[in-house]
């Protein structure tokens, strides 16, 4: 008897999908058929263990399920190997991947071969021994006859379930009327529930008046802010203004404060010296006058030198060894200028208890301290002033001391203020608001 592959038409869509799934299952066996039909069974050669093979077909590759039918022709010692077609040599294995054991291929006897692409190598499907061409005819006989008599079992459940699905495709019809009931009745509800979006659709557009006039409301309301705003920012302006003045008032306090406190220093200085020159008239020996260039050797006329420490350019005394300091009295006037022309401008008497009002940012150069120097550094306005001392010059400031040749800078502030006094041979004496020393 032979299967061929027929198309099993029918109207029910049930008996459709099952005769569908057995002309797949069909198509399958006959391709099987047809791939061994195309490589069909094949002598190996080479030695035991290292087999090659010849295709009927030649084939260019291994391909992932290639099946091999081989009549093997020395039976297996151990691991072996196949090269078909000289593509190339791959291992023959168990399917649990296994190396081949003495005797799993049998002489004379056929092996089934698939190769597995994934790991390279081919896998021993089965093998039987003893295998003869007429064996082989005959169980190929047997094999068809069976497998015709199974596709007629097939076909014949096949037309079975064909009426079945003739009797589902009744019920179906039956489903579908009660379908059209529902449906009708859907339509009604649509139609009711149509009526009722209308309504919501007017409640919406309601809805939307009453949304657009809050709207109108919060814009009134933000201008009403943004007005409020602009008064509170105009207030803060003042504010900021009438701190400005507060901390320009400060600054010009402090600097009086400074003015009069180099005031009481320079008084002080000018009594010592009238002291020591009193002294130094009376008996030399105990005046920290050593001498006195223009007096006359009958004294020492205290109006003299009263006029040498106010004025020393007009008075007779032009020298005065051992005193701190000789010459004019520093000035009481501030002297207001650019930071960077602290050194062209600050300098003499200045330098002695004299202030400096930097209104321009800069840098103030000092000169290289001397013994008695004592004086003043104030900001006017909020800029940047940088003081750099002398390179043998180092200091200590705020309690922190500071290497030679370091400078200091002020915190871009109205009214920063620096003080500055001898303090030893190499180091100022400086006291700030909370300057930043150079590290």
């Amino acid at each position: 008897m032979s299967v061929s592959q027929d198309t099993y038409a029918t109207s029910d869509t049930m008996g459709t999908i099952l005769i569908t799934r057995l002309q797949a299952d069909m198509t399958e066996l006959f391709g099987l058929a047809a791939k061994f039909e195309n490589y069909g069974i094949v002598d190996t050669g080479g030695a035991a263990d290292a087999y090659t093979l010849a295709m009927t077909n030649t084939i260019t590759s291994y391909t992932d399920g290639l099946p091999v039918l081989m009549r093997v022709t020395d039976a297996n010692t151990g691991a072996s190997t196949i090269n078909i077609d000289s593509i190339g040599v791959k291992s023959i294995v168990q399917p649990d991947g296994t190396a081949l054991a003495a005797g799993d291929l049998p002489a004379a006897g056929l092996a089934m071969l698939s190769y597995d692409l994934a790991n390279t190598q081919f896998i021993l499907m089965s093998s039987v021994s003893s295998y003869t061409t007429a064996a082989a005819a005959s169980a190929a006989a047997a094999a068809v006859s069976a497998a015709a008599a199974a596709a007629d079992e097939i076909l014949t459940d096949a037309d079975a379930t064909a009426t079945a699905a003739d009797v589902v495709s009744t019920n179906a019809d039956v489903v579908s009327t009660n379908a059209d009931v529902v449906l009708t009745n859907a339509d009604v509800v649509t139609t009711t529930a149509d009526a009722a979006a209308t309504a919501l659709d007017e409640i919406a557009t309601a809805a939307d008046l009453v949304l657009t006039n809050a709207d109108v409301v919060l814009t009134n309301a933000d201008v009403v802010s943004t007005n409020a705003d602009v008064v509170t920012t105009t207030q803060d302006a003042i504010d900021t203004a009438a701190d400005a003045a507060t901390t320009a008032q400060d600054a010009i306090d402090t600097a009086a404060d400074v003015v009069l406190t180099n005031a009481d220093v320079v008084t002080t200085n000018a009594d010592v010296v009238l002291a020591d020159a009193a002294v130094a008239s009376i008996s030399p020996v105990n005046s920290s006058i050593t001498s006195m260039t223009g007096l006359d050797n009958d004294g020492i006329p205290l109006a003299k030198v009263a006029n040498a420490a106010s004025d020393g350019a007009n008075s007779d005394i032009t020298s005065l060894t051992g005193l701190t300091s000789a010459g004019a009295l520093p000035s009481l006037t501030p002297v207001t200028d650019s930071a960077a022309n602290f050194a062209a401008n600050f300098t003499g008497a200045n330098l002695y208890g004299g202030t400096f009002i930097c209104n321009v940012t800069g840098t103030c150069q000092l000169p290289l301290m001397v013994a008695g120097m004592n004086f003043t550094i104030i900001t006017l306005g909020a800029i940047e002033v940088i003081v750099d001392t002398n390179a043998n010059d180092g200091y200590l400031m705020d309690g922190t001391t500071n290497a030679e040749g370091k400078n200091l800078t002020n915190l871009s502030t109205a009214g920063d203020i620096a003080v500055f006094q001898y303090y030893t041979a190499d180091d100022w004496l400086i006291t700030t608001n909370g300057w930043t020393p150079e590290v």
